[in-house]
């Protein structure tokens, strides 16, 4: 009985060992994709700072503004319907499937 419970056991951590470098995975992707927008938005703003010229400064700012709403439009996939379907679907998935 100890080895059957020892089994479960082992099998229990792997299965969470993998979901944790799933979810991870997951985590260092978001990051990335929000962080490249960022980084644009930072190196404009430092281009803004060392100039005077009008012109260039709107041009920096159009670049900030675009920056901006795509990280807006990604945060907002991320809490989005496509989610919601996603995780009803795992939930039902772990719970009927397995």
């Amino acid at each position: 009985m100890k080895h059957f419970i020892t089994i479960l056991l082992n099998i229990f951590m792997n299965k969470e060992r993998h979901e944790l470098n799933g979810a991870l995975k997951t985590v260092g992707a978001v990051c990335h994709n929000i962080n490249q927008p960022l980084q644009a938005i930072m190196g404009n703003a430092e281009l803004m700072r060392m100039t005077t010229d009008v012109t260039k400064i709107h041009e920096y700012a159009e670049v900030i503004c675009v920056q901006v709403r795509c990280a807006g439009d990604y945060t907002a996939d991320l809490m989005g319907p496509k989610v919601e379907e996603y995780l009803i679907n795992e939930v039902l998935n772990d719970n009927l499937f397995n």
